[in-house]
C-alpha cells in the first residue's frame, strides 16, 4: 500500500527536468488510485465507528434523561425511603399484635389441654429477616418455672397438645374463609386429662364452627358426657365397594338398654339368658349411668382428673361405682342403699340387687322381663345426672 507513495517520493532525487516530468506522470496514476482507495477504506471505517458511537449515544441520552428525572425526585426518592420503612416496621408491628392473639389464644388451649402437667407455654412468635420468606416459629416452654426446650420436655401426648394448640388458634380465625374445622385423631397418645381438656377446647370452638373429629378412641365421647357438653357422635363404616354408611351412635347407657330390649323381645329365650344375660346387660346399663354420674359430679366439683381416673379403677364392683357417683367416695358403699331409696325410691334398691344377682351363679329370676328393662330404664336415667349432691 505504500509503493505507490514511495515512487512518488523518489522523484525528488531527480534532477534531469524531462526523466523527472516522466516518472511523475507515471507514478502519479497510480499514487491517485491508492489514494482513493485509502479514503473511501476510511470513509467506511468512519461510518462504522459513527454507527456504534450513535448507539451509543441514544443510550447514553436516555440514560441522561433518567438521571435528570432522578435528580430532580431526589427529595420525592428520600420520602419514599423513609415511607417503605415505616410500611416495613408497621407490618412487623402489625404481625406482633396479630401474633399475639394467636399466642394468647394458643396458651389459654394449652392451659385446658396440659392439665396437671408442669410444663408451660410462656411465648409463641415468629423469627427472620424482613427478606425472608419463611419465618420460624419460637416457642418458649418452661419445665416447673425453668427455660427449657420445648420439644426435648415433652411427651407424645404433649406434643399433640401443643401442636392443636398452636392449629386451632390459625383455623379458628375471623377472617378464615372456613366455618368448620377437621381433626383427625387428636387424643392419640394422651392420657384421660388432656382428653377432658380437649373436649373442652372443642365445645368451645364448636360455638364459633363446626368441628368434626375423626377418632377411635372412644375416652373423648365419654370426657363430652361427664362434663355435661354437648356432641353428636357418629360411626362412619366403610363396606364393600368403598360404600360409606354412617349411623348416629348412642352412649353406653342407651346401647345397653337397648340390647337388653332385644333380649327381652326374642322368643324361646333358654332360661340363662333371662336369669343371667338379661340382669347383666342392665347391670352394665346402671354401671355407666353411675360412672357418667360420677365424672359429672368430679367436675361440677373442679377436682383433678388423675384422682376421680384413679377412683374408677380402683371400683371393682358396682356398689363402689354407686358410691362414687352418689357420694364421690368409693368406700361409702354401706351408704348407697339408703341414699338410693331417698333418690329413686324403695323399687330401685330392688332392681340393683337383681342386677348383681345375675352375674351370680344361680342368677335371678325376671317375671316381667320388659318391664324390668323399663325399670331399669328409668332408674338409670334418675341417677346418671347428680342433681343433688351429698
Amino acid at each position: 500500500m505504500t509503493a505507490p507513495w514511495d515512487a512518488w517520493t523518489a522523484c525528488r532525487t531527480i534532477s534531469d527536468p524531462v526523466e523527472l516530468a516522466r516518472r511523475a506522470h507515471a507514478t502519479a496514476g497510480p499514487l491517485a488510485d491508492a489514494c482513493a482507495a485509502v479514503k473511501e477504506r476510511a470513509c467506511r471505517e468512519l461510518e462504522k465507528r459513527d454507527e456504534r458511537w450513535r448507539r451509543l449515544v441514544t443510550r447514553l441520552t436516555d440514560w441522561a434523561e433518567k438521571a435528570r428525572a432522578v435528580e430532580a425526585n431526589r427529595g420525592r426518592l428520600r420520602d419514599l425511603k423513609k415511607a417503605s420503612t415505616w410500611i416495613k416496621a408497621l407490618a412487623a408491628e402489625l404481625r406482633e399484635q396479630r401474633m399475639e392473639g394467636f399466642a394468647d389464644h394458643s396458651q389459654r388451649i394449652w392451659e385446658k389441654l396440659r392439665q396437671e402437667s408442669n410444663i408451660a407455654l410462656t411465648a409463641v412468635s415468629l423469627k427472620g429477616s424482613e427478606k425472608a420468606t419463611v419465618r420460624k416459629l419460637v416457642m418458649d416452654v418452661s419445665v416447673d418455672g425453668q427455660e427449657a426446650s420445648a420439644l426435648s420436655v415433652m411427651s407424645q401426648g404433649e406434643q399433640h397438645s401443643l401442636a392443636l394448640s398452636l392449629f386451632l388458634p390459625r383455623a379458628a380465625t375471623a377472617d378464615s374463609p372456613f366455618g368448620f374445622v377437621i381433626i383427625d385423631d387428636p387424643v392419640q397418645s394422651m392420657d384421660t386429662a388432656k382428653v377432658h381438656g380437649l373436649a373442652q377446647v372443642l365445645s368451645e370452638l364448636g360455638k364459633h364452627r363446626q368441628v368434626v373429629v375423626f377418632t377411635h378412641d372412644t375416652r373423648l365421647q365419654r370426657a363430652f358426657v361427664g362434663q355435661e357438653l354437648p356432641v353428636t357422635v357418629c360411626e362412619v363404616e366403610r363396606g364393600e365397594a368403598s360404600t360409606v354408611k354412617i349411623r348416629p351412635v348412642t352412649d353406653p347407657v342407651a346401647q345397653a338398654l337397648d340390647d337388653a330390649r332385644s333380649l327381652a323381645s326374642t322368643t324361646n329365650l333358654p332360661e340363662a339368658a333371662l336369669t343371667h344375660v338379661l340382669p347383666s346387660l342392665c347391670r352394665i346399663a346402671l354401671e355407666n349411668a353411675f360412672l357418667e354420674a360420677a365424672w359429672i359430679r368430679h367436675h361440677r366439683s373442679g377436682g383433678p382428673e388423675h384422682a376421680l381416673q384413679a377412683a374408677v379403677s380402683d371400683a371393682d364392683k358396682l356398689m363402689k361405682v354407686a358410691a362414687l357417683a352418689l357420694f364421690g367416695d368409693a368406700g361409702r358403699t354401706a351408704d348407697v342403699y339408703r341414699e338410693l331409696r331417698a333418690r329413686c325410691g324403695p323399687r330401685a334398691v330392688d332392681l340393683l340387687k337383681q342386677c348383681q344377682s345375675g352375674a351370680h351363679a344361680t342368677g335371678v329370676k325376671i317375671t316381667g322381663p320388659h318391664r324390668f328393662v323399663d325399670e331399669i330404664t328409668v332408674f338409670a336415667q334418675k341417677v346418671r345426672k347428680p342433681e343433688v349432691t351429698a
